[in-house]
């Protein structure tokens, strides 16, 4: 029962389909075409959007660094934690050769008799000097020399501390306890317990603990072609579009474009940066995004859809219904379009009625 009606309902919809075949085809051998297939003018908005492609990153991330040789005893965070500054990232235990030991230790004894002779050289040209029986340049020169001294000492006690204990309670800055630098969110561990590690000096960057970044200040990062800078500029909004913010607005704003521009390819690009406003949802550093950028816009205007129009050298036309029913060649004047609808400067109304072109 069910299948003799189903097909009684294909009967009448070929059928249906037939009828309008064999009309559409009368009306058209009569040089006529149907109003439903008639392009109209309409008041409309045309906006000229410029898509880039990039990715969301943290504004800043930061490296966290030993600044003493050793290797990772202990690990105080996760990747995804949030930290304040000074808080525990890491412990590195020290490890020194025996004959770096012995080398400090003998440095600190030759120091410590250093410095009791510049002690007594400076107390006694102390007294000399508030007898008036020498001169300041000569004291000042002494008292230079005595606290030289005292300095280089306290650094190679703090070394031979470092070297025997793997800690010094002399100099925070040496200490094995790695502290964060800023606040932020752990983005990743590159060195995990037992990793060995290299200190961080001017010789050398040092081997890095983990990476910190503050997720609440992120950046949209891409890419623009050498014409576009006609059309893209510093301070310009943007609107981005990723996969995970479908169901919140998320806005920016181009605060930077690179002076120099990388061939990729044979085409120039240039690197652009945007700062991304105040958001409700969560975001996650590295997702892709699409930038969309407004470069041309009007309100309000006369417009048609681009596939009535026929682009001849630097003319346009269309073929416009006339009172008799006729179909005449009438130039056009165009403006602004966004691929799909083209402004309608003059040759057109509201009134007018437009047929796609044939094979003119």
């Amino acid at each position: 029962m069910i299948s003799k009606k189903i097909l009684n309902i294909v009967l009448v919809g070929l059928f249906l389909l037939t009828i309008g075949f064999i009309a559409y085809n009368e009306v058209k051998k009569q040089g006529q075409v149907p109003d439903f297939l008639l392009g109209i003018p309409h008041m409309d908005t045309i906006r000229v959007e410029r898509r880039i492609q990039g990715k969301i990153m943290p504004a800043e991330e930061i490296q966290v660094k030993s600044k003493i040789n050793g290797i990772v005893e202990k690990v105080y965070v996760e990747v995804g934690q949030k930290v304040n500054a000074g808080d525990k990232i890491a412990f590195i235990q020290k490890l020194s050769e025996p004959m770096e030991i012995e080398d400090l230790k003998t440095r600190v004894s030759i120091l410590e008799i250093q410095l009791e002779a510049a002690k007594l050289q400076y107390e006694r040209e102390k007294k000399l000097a508030a007898s008036g029986l020498t001169s300041n340049s000569t004291f000042e020169a002494i008292k230079a020399r005595y606290e030289e001294a005292s300095e280089q000492l306290v650094s190679a006690q703090k070394m031979l501390q470092m070297a025997t204990s793997g800690m010094t309670t002399l100099d925070k800055s040496l200490s094995n306890t790695i502290y964060a630098p800023a606040s932020g969110t752990i983005l990743s561990l590159i060195s995990r317990t037992g990793s060995p590690v290299i200190k961080q000096n001017n010789y050398n960057e040092g081997t890095t603990i983990a990476i910190i970044a503050n997720m609440d200040s992120l950046k949209f990062y891409g890419n623009i072609l050498e014409r576009d800078l006609i059309k893209v500029s510093e301070g310009q909004r943007i609107h981005l579009e990723t996969l995970h913010t479908s169901n919140y607005t998320l806005n920016g704003r181009i605060n930077k474009i690179y002076p120099k521009g990388k061939e990729e390819n044979g085409i120039v690009k240039f690197s652009i940066e945007a700062s991304i406003e105040s958001y409700n949802g969560k975001l996650w550093g590295g997702i892709n995004a699409t930038a969309v950028i407004i470069t041309d816009s009007a309100n309000h205007i006369l417009c048609l859809e681009e596939k009535y129009l026929v682009y001849e050298n630097d003319s346009c036309y269309a073929w416009v219904k006339s009172q008799n029913n006729q179909f005449n060649k009438t130039n056009i004047t165009t403006g602004l379009s966004d691929g799909f609808k083209t402004q309608i400067k003059s040759g057109l109304t509201q009134t007018s009625r437009v047929k796609l072109p044939e094979n003119d």
